[in-house]
């Protein structure tokens, strides 16, 4: 059964559409970290999946008591980004969500802090959705990742690592199937005409034009 499902939806910022989804889902139990370049909306996304932003068309639905993590700004005369973030998690966590939205929960954390964080997450019995530039946190936490690219989600199973592979495997793909049709264009049939005693021959030869 689904925790999220994801049906139509899109998202504009002015003049610009950020990203249309048709259909999306997760599972109890997922860990499902988001990656994208800055600027592709990776945490408006987020924040839409965790119902604290509004989307223009479409719905979410989730199946589920959901707890979100944003990112902290490190400026307070009290507390350090790292003692902020460290008090927002474990308040969300405390209440015991089964959809869980973290965006960038390691920012800010010291190595053991982010060390227990991971701990927490893989011990975690819900479904995870998280946004992070760390990608050993990514490797040891998530089981598939979705990749926001060109306004749209594309899922890849596995961890961080498993994602660049496939990445990785699919740009060779791309490469190599750009160079044999360009190989290709670049061969032309030329067609000649041999004379013979008793009549004539044509034939066609195909060349490489260099």
């Amino acid at each position: 059964m689904f925790t999220l499902e994801v049906k139509d939806l899109k998202k504009e910022i002015g003049a610009r559409t950020l990203f249309e989804i048709s259909h999306l889902t997760a599972k109890r139990g997922d860990k499902i970290g988001i990656v994208g370049r800055n600027g592709t909306g990776k945490t408006t996304l987020l924040e839409i999946l965790a119902g604290v932003s509004e989307q223009d068309a479409g719905e979410v639905l989730r199946d589920g008591t959901t707890g979100y993590i944003r990112q902290i700004n490190p400026q307070d005369e009290r507390l350090s980004g790292g003692e902020k973030t460290r008090k927002l998690i474990q308040e969300v966590l405390r209440t015991r969500p089964q959809l869980l939205f973290a965006d960038e929960p390691t920012s800010n954390l010291d190595a053991d802090s982010a060390a227990h964080l991971k701990r927490d997450f893989k011990k975690f019995s819900g479904t995870i959705f998280v946004i992070s530039h760390d990608r050993d946190f990514l490797d040891a936490v998530c089981s598939e990742i979705w990749e926001l690219e060109g306004e749209k989600i594309t899922r890849y199973k596995g961890n961080y690592s498993h994602y660049r592979l496939q990445k990785d495997n699919e740009r060779e793909a791309q490469q190599k199937a750009y160079a044999e049709n360009m190989a290709e264009k670049k061969t032309v049939g030329i067609c000649y005409f041999i004379p013979q005693r008793y009549g004539r021959q044509y034939g066609c030869q195909a060349r490489k034009i260099i």
